[in-house]
């Protein structure tokens, strides 16, 4: 319930994600190459 409220999950319509899928899963492989980077430092 918390990440409802303060996120507000429940208003992210599906259409907007499906319109963007492609955006967003370029965005999490640079988030992830970014990730393993660091670790790999580490």
């Amino acid at each position: 319930m918390r990440n409802i409220i303060v996120h507000m999950y429940a208003d992210i319509k599906s259409e907007i994600i499906h319109e963007n899928l492609r955006e967003i899963i370029n965005v999490l492989k640079e988030a992830l190459k970014t990730l393993l980077k660091y670790c790999e430092k580490k």
